[in-house]
């Protein structure tokens, strides 16, 4: 079977290390990643070693449309597998495969289509994010679905947890449908359009916190972008300080309250901060280009208001 692989970021080597599980010596392997963005985890240098261990090709790039590598859809692969790409894959690529082109998607679809949706649902309070295949169609992620699962999503877990969850999830899903693939023996199934969801693409800037939401909200808001992700911040005077843990403090009830303001610190554990409706109690902060310290360390004065 030729597997053409497009792959990036940690899950993207996991999965291509599980597809080399399946690999038989008459495979031939093709894989695709990118370079990451400053602020990722190196990733593109350890798929192309794995690659090469595999015996396989590796090109980097973010186009698979470019005229150079037109020979490889010219032979027209029997499989094409998208794990974590975040670029165009024209018609004239994903047409070309035999059996087709499947994508993985951190949604159980047709719920989250579009992007980010394991951090749109921490983001937006969900108790379940899921794991789908499907194959790609014209439109955003509309295709049928080959294989999904629900991936539960815990009050403690934040979007390092969850994105572990899901690849595992992955992970499950190659070890059985590769099998499936390669004897011809899998059904696809409609989505329920008429149920879909959609997520926009967000920038950094969309995870500046505002004090004025509730503690809820921040704290999902925390969850849904920490390490391996920038992280949530806010401004304290000119300085960018990165909130990434923190939880919901509901025992004390306030009627004069400043939203951003620092009402009390305990040393060495962390400090509360007033919201749109209580106390968020935030345990570790990084101020933008240092060590990550304990949030009482920083936010230590309670005349202090963050921005």
């Amino acid at each position: 079977m030729n597997i053409v692989l497009l792959a990036a970021a940690t899950r993207g080597l996991l999965c291509l290390n599980k597809i080399g599980e399946h690999l038989s010596n008459s495979d031939k392997l093709t894989v695709f990643s990118f370079k990451e963005e400053a602020w990722e985890p190196e990733f593109s240098e350890g798929i192309k070693m794995a690659t090469v261990k595999l015996g396989g090709q590796f090109y980097l790039t973010n186009k698979v449309h470019n005229p150079d590598y037109n020979f490889i859809w010219d032979e027209s692969p029997d499989l094409i597998l998208v794990i974590g790409w975040r670029y165009l894959i024209p018609k004239s690529v994903y047409s070309s495969a035999k059996i087709g082109c499947f994508v993985f998607h951190d949604s159980y679809l047709p719920e989250y289509r579009g992007f980010g949706p394991s951090v749109w649902a921490l983001r937006n309070g969900e108790e379940y994010t899921g794991a789908s295949l499907f194959k790609i169609s014209d439109e955003m992620d509309e295709g049928p679905i080959v294989a999904q699962k629900k991936v539960t999503i815990n009050k403690s877990d934040y979007i390092g947890d969850v994105v572990e969850k899901v690849t595992n999830t992955y992970l499950s899903i190659l070890d059985e449908y590769i099998p499936q693939f390669r004897q011809g023996n899998y059904t696809l199934t409609e989505q329920n359009h008429s149920n879909a969801t959609y997520t926009c693409k967000a920038i950094p800037d969309d995870f500046r916190i505002n004090w004025n939401q509730t503690a809820e909200q921040i704290r999902n808001l925390i969850r849904s972008y920490a390490p391996p992700y920038p992280g949530a911040f806010c401004k304290l005077n000119e300085e960018k300080i990165l909130v990434l843990e923190a939880d919901v403090a509901n025992d004390k009830k306030y009627v004069g309250l400043q939203p951003g303001r620092v009402v009390k610190i305990v040393q060495g554990k962390g400090s509360y901060v007033g919201t749109g409706d209580g106390l968020l109690f935030i345990r570790k902060v990084q101020i933008e280009g240092k060590s990550i310290e304990n949030a009482s360390c920083v936010f230590n004065k309670i005349s202090m208001t963050l921005r």
